[in-house]
């Protein structure tokens, strides 16, 4: 994505900070060859999620796709990830850091709860990424940076999951709300 399409992007997402989180879980704001990253695509009372960039490849069912073509996605990925960043930290400041200190209460994915294992949601099996969050934990790479404004968090973030023969990158932002103290 161009410099200056994410620095409209950022604008856009700053914009979103100030409007209320949803009363109730949408449906995803996209569909992904990995369910969990499909459940995390969702906005809810816990979490506003901005994709900036999904891209993959599957090696059994695309002749074209090769290691080659496989490192250059990723370079794009990793390229929009670093553009995105720079016109954040424009809008924000410097980022507090990757990950939040030990202690900072976030919204974070409850693994634990398994209430609704089993269950279905606008045709998605229910997984604790659908629950909430601020990361997406469940990748084979990831890396973040973080802001804080106001009573709000926003993550910037970006990660590769690898499956069998296939392999999906992302990069996306998150605003979630501090705990009301």
């Amino acid at each position: 994505m161009p410099t200056e399409e994410l620095q409209y992007f950022v604008q856009t997402i700053h914009s979103a900070i100030d409007r209320p989180y949803p009363a109730t879980v949408s449906a995803p704001l996209d569909t992904t060859a990995f369910d969990p990253l499909t459940n995390f695509l969702r906005n809810g009372p816990a979490r506003k999620v901005f994709l900036v960039n999904c891209s993959g490849g599957d090696y059994e069912y695309d002749e074209a796709m090769t290691p080659a073509e496989e490192a250059r996605m990723e370079t794009e990925n990793d390229e929009c990830f670093n553009n995105l960043l720079k016109a954040a930290t424009d809008v924000w400041g410097e980022a507090r850091g990757e990950f939040p200190p030990a202690g900072m209460a976030i919204s974070e994915t409850n693994y634990a709860d398994n209430s609704h294992e089993g269950q279905q949601f606008d045709g998605v099996e229910w997984t604790p990424e659908y629950a909430g969050g601020a990361l997406f934990r469940n990748a084979d790479s990831l890396a973040a940076r973080y802001w804080q404004q106001e009573r709000d968090v926003i993550f910037t973030q970006k990660g590769k999951w690898t499956g069998d023969g296939n392999f999906l990158l992302f990069v996306l932002v998150t605003v979630t709300p501090l705990p009301v103290e």
